[in-house]
This record gives C-alpha cells, structure tokens and sequence, in this order.
C-alpha cells in the first residue's frame, strides 16, 4: 500500500510539473523551449506503471493546465469577464490525445517498441482531434523560424512529431538530453532573427475591432487606408454590420471611398445561411467564398461551403485567397486556396469564441504562421479581440495585434516561396498512420513466424 502510494503521489507530482510546463511552453506562455523537455517528467513517472496510471497522467497534466490557464497567472495579457468553460473544454478535448497516449505508453508490454512508433502514435491521436478542435503540441513552436521551416517541408504534423521525439529520446536514451538542448538552443536563438522588411510588394492591413463596433470600425478603417494597403481585412461577420438581407451597397460605399475591404457576413442562402468572405473594392464585391469548416454548432447555423476560392486584386497585381475562421486549422483548406492560380497572399477573417485571458484566440492565431509557411503564401489574419497578425511568406509574423482595439500595416512581398509540403500534402502524416498500423501487425506476423519455426523445429527434435 505504501509502496502504491507513493507511486501515485509521484504521477501527481509529475503530472502538475508537466501540466506547467505545457502551459508556459504553449501561445500566450511564450516559452517555447520548453516544449522539449516538458514531457519527460510525466513519461518517467509513468513507465511500466500501468494503464490506469498513465491515462490518469495525462489527464490530471492537461487539467492542470487549463487550471492555470484560467487563472492567467503566467500570462501577460490578462482579461476575467468570460466564464473559464471554453479553456477547460479544449483542454477536455485535447485531454483525450495525451491520456491515451500516456495510457499506451505505460503499459509494459509496449516498452519494446520504437520511439518513433510512439511518436507517430501522438501524431495520430492528435490528429483525431481535427474532428472537433484540432490541437497539436507543434504550435508551441509558432515563433520558431526553424520549426517554420521543418513545418515547410513536411508540414505541421512534423514539427508535432520532433517534439514528442525529443521528449522520448530524453527518457529513452542517454544522449537525449543533449539532442534536447541543443534544439532548444537552436530553435530559441533562431527567434531572435527578424524577419527583412521587402523592398518591394504590396501593404496589407488587419482591423482588430471587437463585436457590434460599426462606427469605430468604419473610422479605424479609414484612418488606415491613409497607408495604401492593397486590402484591410476586417473580423469575421464584421461585414454583417453594415448589411441588411443580402444588400452590401453600404460596404461597396465604403470601398469606394477608401481601401479595399475584405470581410464575412452571412447570405440568405436556404434553408441555412452560408459564411461568406468577399473583397469589396471601388464599390465593387469579388466573388464569394464560403467557409468549409464549420465551428461547434455553427453547423447547425450555416451551410458549409465546399469549393477553394481566390478573387483578383485590383490595386496589385495577382489574386488574394479567402479563407475564414476555423479553416485555418485544417492544413489541406489553405493548401488549396494557396495551390489556386496567381494567389499572392491569403487573407482570414476570424472571429474566436470569448474565453479567459484571451486563451482560444491564442491557440487558434499560433496555426497562422505554420499555414504560411507550409505553403509559401503571406497571410493576413483578422481577429475581433486578440491575436490578429499578418505573416510572411516564410511563416515569420511581421506585425501582430496582442489585446488591442486598432488597425495595423505591414509589407510582405507578395512571391510565393517553394515548399516541399505544397508539392507531397499531407504524406507525413499518412506515413505516421501506417507506421502506427504497420509496426504492431509486423511484430505480430514475426511472432507467429517465430512460434511456427520453433514448433517445427520440437516436431523435427522429437518425431512421433
């Protein structure tokens, strides 16, 4: 009993230091470097412990977690009025990766497998989550150039796997340590690198303006436009404010008189309403796009669209591809509105659910650059209340909105850049899925084979 006792205190310990470093290594933390050595307290306390122990694990680490998450404690931007129930339910939700994972991972028998199998084996689980409310530990490296890169080549659910490697690896082998630290050091100091200002491009815009603001949004929108941008991208259903029905005669004014708009609003589509992104420009409105993926029970709110879609820039030569929301945290939507004709920057109209300090905006905004990067497109998200950004075409953020109620600009350079990932998609991602599948059913057929072999070699020894 005391013996059972302690291990289980021991789980608890390493579940809480786990679960804090989990929160400062994620967006709004900003302690990246951490994400490589984060694990490792809860994977060594729960070795051969046992199923119950490391489902247990995992679970208490992520709500412990979304625990300090609530409180703000370790976060710089801060704000109390929303109910804490959204950060505990996406941590509910990405609970169900992590206790499964450490669930396997602690039962014996498993121990002979490889590292890279437990590694393909959280990608997996973490991909299942793209169901409901994708959540991967990659983001953690959002701000890393060199993450952006690996991200490039092999695209996000590679960055997922090399963190939970290196996490193994310190647990598993005794150089480890040393393969974490230096890619913390690398990944870290390579942040410190900012990103060169082009000389050439085009000036885009992000209005970060909160809900049912129509005045401040107009005139922060104006105030902007005195830096030319080729387009000021509003907050998601930011454009519902100055519709009535299906009548945008009112936003086409405003584009005429001032920058060219991109926003969201709803048509009147039947027997339920579409989410559309369209570019008003010289009181003129592009072809609309609908959003693909629909949010929670948005579902129940709206149709779902079903089509990639680009409309021409005006004012710059080349088109603007339009995505909204949520379509951000599926890799293949904004693989295909970046592999459209002539598409020189992406823009997205966000509009995040309210949650304590700010913690659903966070982790939604860290997919942006990882978008950008794996498919060599600048990238211009708009938020209603935080984290609103505009990112290069190499995934680097070159102007951000923290907890700020304005409009900014910044200069990208409009060049797509070649990516790995643009031209193989997802095949990461499916090689994790085989390799998850295939290994247990090779072991499997090479422990048959073993029994067979030593049955006909008893049948051979001892002949009736």
């Amino acid at each position: 009993m005391r013996r059972k006792l302690i291990s289980f205190l021991w789980v608890a310990l390493a579940a809480i230091a786990t679960g804090t470093m989990l929160v400062l290594a994620l967006p709004l933390g900003e302690q990246a470097w951490l994400a490589w050595f984060m694990l490792v307290p809860l994977l060594f306390a729960t070795r051969d412990k046992g199923f119950l122990a490391g489902f247990l694990g995992g679970l208490g680490a992520v709500f412990w977690c979304g625990f300090l998450a609530t409180t703000g404690a370790l976060y710089h931007y801060k704000t109390f009025e929303p109910e804490p129930s959204w950060t505990y339910t996406g941590c509910g939700l990405f609970a169900f990766s992590f206790s499964i994972f450490f669930a396997i991972w602690s039962d014996r028998k498993n121990h002979e497998k490889p590292i890279w199998w437990f590694a393909t084996l959280a990608v997996c689980l973490e991909s299942v989550l793209m169901l409901v409310l994708p959540a991967p530990l990659a983001i953690t490296q959002y701000r890393s150039p060199m993450m952006l890169i690996a991200a490039s080549l092999v695209g996000i659910w590679g960055v997922s796997f090399l963190v939970w490697v290196v996490n193994l690896l310190c647990v598993k082998k005794p150089f480890g340590w040393i393969v974490a630290i230096a890619i913390a050091l690398c990944s870290t100091m390579s942040t410190f690198i900012k990103p060169a200002e082009p000389t050439e491009g085009m000036v885009v815009a992000v209005s970060q303006i909160g809900d049912g603001q129509e005045k401040e949004l107009a005139e922060s929108h104006i105030a902007i436009s005195a830096d030319k941008p080729a387009f000021d991208v509003w907050p998601e259903f930011a454009g519902g404010l100055f519709i009535r029905g299906d009548d945008t005669s009112q936003l086409k004014e405003l584009s005429s008189t001032s920058s060219p708009i991109i926003t969201s609003l709803r048509d009147t589509f039947q027997p339920r309403p579409h989410n559309v992104a369209a570019l008003f420009e010289d009181g003129k409105e592009s072809a609309r796009y609908a959003k693909r993926k629909l949010f929670g029970k948005e579902t129940d709110m709206h149709t779902a669209g079903t089509k990639a879609v680009a409309v021409p820039m005006g004012s710059a030569r080349g088109f603007v591809g339009l995505n909204i929301c949520y379509d951000s945290c599926f890799p293949y939507v904004i693989r295909e509105t970046a592999s459209l004709t002539d598409v020189k920057v992406i823009a997205l109209p966000t509009i995040d659910p309210d949650s304590r300090h700010y913690f659903i905006a966070g982790m939604h905004s860290a997919f942006t650059p990882f978008r950008a990067a794996e498919n060599g497109v600048a990238m211009a998200r708009a938020d209603g209340h935080f984290g609103s950004m505009i990112v290069n075409e190499r995934g680097r953020i070159v102007a951000e909105l923290h907890d700020e109620q304005k409009s900014i600009t910044a200069k990208v350079s409009g060049q797509r850049v070649w990516t790995l990932y643009q031209v193989i998609g997802d095949l990461f991602w499916y090689l994790c899925i085989v390799g998850v599948i295939g290994l247990p059913i090779g072991l499997a057929i090479k422990a048959a084979k073993k029994r067979r072999n030593r049955a006909i070699e008893a049948a051979n020894k001892f002949p009736a």
